[in-house]
């Protein structure tokens, strides 16, 4: 946990969210999140998460398979949105 978060200012923002630990679902939620708006801020604020925690979360899993697969499987979904509107 702290080598994901990184200082202690950002582990008492974390807190201070209601956040006391971070998971395998809720890095799946910063990841897919990331996926779809590309955007560190954006995904921050929707998940109400200070945004140094999910820009470390994204950059050490963006090399990972999984991720990239999420993030091709998010940009197909989004197109086929936008094709069906």
């Amino acid at each position: 946990l702290y080598e994901l978060i990184g200082s202690v200012a950002e582990r008492i923002e974390l807190l201070n969210t209601g956040i006391k630990e971070i998971n395998n679902e809720l890095v799946y939620k910063i990841i897919t999140s990331y996926a779809i708006t590309n955007n560190y801020s954006e995904t921050a604020k929707e998940l109400n998460i200070p945004e140094p925690t999910v820009s470390r979360i994204v950059k050490t899993n963006k090399n990972k398979e999984e991720f990239k697969e999420l993030e091709g499987q998010k940009k197909e979904e989004f197109a086929d949105k936008a094709d069906n509107s």
